[in-house]
């Protein structure tokens, strides 16, 4: 904003260049900008924006203008508007004052400026009161307001209440509604939903806020969307899936219709009903079928009419209106209602344009509740008519087929045999049956005995006790062949050494003494570790046989659960023939032995 000027003082020129007055360093000057330093005159004392009114006048033909950082300071009525010096520093300053409340008096009177007077600091107020005299100004400012925006950042805590954010192109206001105003919403707010809100404006925890007591959405009515968002919901919950809809009865033998017994639509579905079928029993559930608490009495009907004896199928019914006239249907309590029934359902609500949510949880749904009688009821004269047509079809197949059914017993009776031809020739079959299964025991046996006796020979020349002595006398044959081996080796060795005495004796004594033992040392030791290592390996040959012996012992096998049965001469048993019942018997075991006495003999399965 461009600064604007003081009016010049009297006699004095104007400025050239529209340039503003400024403060010299030097006390009790002024100077113009471009402009040398002058005395202040009586009038000037202070900046020019802080002269005082009273001493120096402004020319009545130059109105006052504002001073291009100064603030101006109203006060008492009837006096000219003084201008605070900017460039002073305050303390802080004063809290916001109430509009209602007169002002206080400046500190100093009309025509007399203290320069060096006392400063009054106001008294600084806490954020607490701030934010309550914000609140009170908001609250009186803005007590009724309609907001029209786009819902985001929606937050439903457990409070019940919602909290969001209202928003447009170039700005965005927290908002709120409370859990007690939600519940009246026929619908219920998402994100990117334009709606238009009508609520206060507050101030809360340091911000802004909008809180809501009534929202509607811009383009479709609440009713409508309300509708979508229930339709919706109760589609993913799978109500409408045609794999739970049930058949209706082919004829049912008892309707319950959930109506109000005043309207036409009753009337209108039992008279067609009964012009259909005229002995068909109708039970009428009595109900609201629109305004407050209808859609709770219809969901008790729906209970109450399902629950009546010989009722198959359930019938909500009621003419044609408006949206708001058929919301009872749009509920989410009759929805619920109409997937619990358990017997099926029929919706016959409105006209044929008329769609609710029971149309879509129902299992059939009816454009009218004439057609809902057409659907239930078919015509008794035709009913009779085909079951008469069916009857006799059936009595004409019946007699079709008992003929059929002599002719095929006559034949079978004449091929008929006689039960003793059967009988004997079955025994014949069964005597030969068992002769071969006979020979086939026997040449089975046979056969069992042969590979027994080779089992018997390959465990005798692999017994242990034979194992062991040859594993013995191989290794006897190795320790002998070692002892050669070391024995040829030290003989070697001694003669290496008389060899070597013959040689010293001819050199130094103890030079030659010296290294031959040296010599004899290393070759000793050389001697020692291969006779070690060679000793070593055997051990570790013999142990790795003994395991594999060890392994291969009937011992082991004792070890693992089994047992060896003896007779009484110690010879081992191997079939129960070699035993007879009484006997007695040693049962080895892996540790110790049974002596049993044999009370029944058991052969083996073939």
């Amino acid at each position: 904003m461009a600064p604007q000027r003081l009016p010049p003082r009297p006699g004095a020129p104007e400025t050239p260049g529209g340039k503003d007055p400024q403060k010299d360093p030097r006390e009790g000057e002024v100077r113009e900008a471009g402009e040398r330093a002058r005395p202040r005159e009586p009038w000037e004392v202070g900046p020019p924006w802080e002269r005082n009114p009273a001493t120096s006048p402004p020319p009545a033909s130059q109105p006052l203008t504002t001073p291009p950082h100064g603030v101006p300071a109203i006060g008492q009525s009837g006096q000219q508007p003084s201008f605070v010096n900017p460039l002073r520093v305050e303390p802080s300053r004063p809290p916001p004052q109430d509009p209602s409340r007169p002002l206080p008096a400046p500190a100093t009177g009309a025509g007399n400026f203290d320069l060096f007077g006392k400063r009054v600091t106001p008294k600084p107020m806490t954020v607490s009161e701030l934010a309550r005299q914000v609140r009170e100004l908001l609250e009186g400012r803005f007590p009724n307001l309609l907001v029209q925006g786009e819902v985001s950042n929606l937050k439903a805590p457990g409070s019940g209440h919602v909290y969001f954010t209202l928003k447009d192109g170039e700005a965005a206001v927290d908002a709120v509604i409370f859990k007690k105003e939600l519940l009246r919403l026929k619908f219920r707010p998402r994100d990117g939903l334009s709606v238009v809100v009508r609520g206060r404006l507050t101030f809360w925890n340091g911000r802004t806020q909008l809180v809501c007591d009534q929202i509607e959405p811009m383009g479709a009515g609440a009713l409508q969307v309300a509708f979508e968002q229930l339709k919706a919901r109760l589609s993913s919950e799978g109500l409408f899936d045609p794999a739970r809809k049930r058949k209706l009865p082919f004829l049912p033998r008892r309707i319950a219709v959930i109506t109000s017994p005043t309207g036409a639509a009753v009337h209108d579905f039992i008279r067609v009903l009964h012009r259909r079928f005229a002995n068909l029993p109708v039970l009428i559930v009595p109900s609201k079928v629109q305004g407050e608490g209808a859609a709770q009495e219809i969901a008790r009907a729906i209970a109450r009419g399902a629950s009546q004896p010989g009722v198959d199928v359930l019938v909500i019914a009621r003419g044609g209106g408006s949206l708001e006239d058929l919301w009872a249907f749009n509920e989410e309590v009759v929805a619920r209602a109409l997937a619990a029934c358990p017997v099926p359902t029929v919706s016959a609500v409105g006209h044929e344009v008329d769609f609710t949510i029971a149309d879509f949880v129902a299992d059939a749904r009816a454009a009218t509740p004439t057609a809902a009688a057409e659907m239930l009821a078919r015509v008794k004269d035709e009913l009779v008519s085909e079951l008469l047509q069916k009857r006799a079809r059936l009595q004409r197949s019946m007699r079709i087929q008992l003929e059929k059914r002599e002719v095929s017993l006559e034949a079978r009776r004449s091929r008929l045999v006689h039960p003793r031809g059967l009988i004997a020739e079955r025994r014949l079959r069964l005597d030969r049956t068992e002769q071969r299964l006979a020979d086939a025991l026997r040449e089975h046996l046979l056969l069992f005995k042969e590979h027994l006796r080779d089992l018997r020979i390959r465990l005798t020349e692999g017994h242990p006790r034979e194992r062991v002595r040859l594993l013995q006398r191989r290794i006897a044959e190795e320790r002998e062949v070692l002892v050669e081996a070391t024995r040829a080796g030290l003989s070697h060795r001694k003669v290496l050494l008389e060899r070597l005495k013959d040689q010293l004796r001819g050199l130094d004594p103890r030079d030659s003494l010296r290294d031959r033992q040296r010599q004899l040392s290393a070759q000793q030791e050389a001697l020692a570790t291969r006779t070690r290592a060679r000793l070593s390996a055997e051990r570790e040959r013999l142990g790795t046989l003994i395991g594999r012996l060890d392994a291969m012992s009937p011992l082991k096998v004792l070890g693992r659960g089994y047992a060896v049965a003896f007779d009484a001469n110690g010879r081992a048993l191997r079939s129960v023939s070699e035993v007879a019942v009484g006997a007695s018997v040693r049962v080895r075991l892996a540790q110790g032995e049974l002596v049993a006495n044999v009370t029944s003999v058991k052969p083996a399965d073939t």
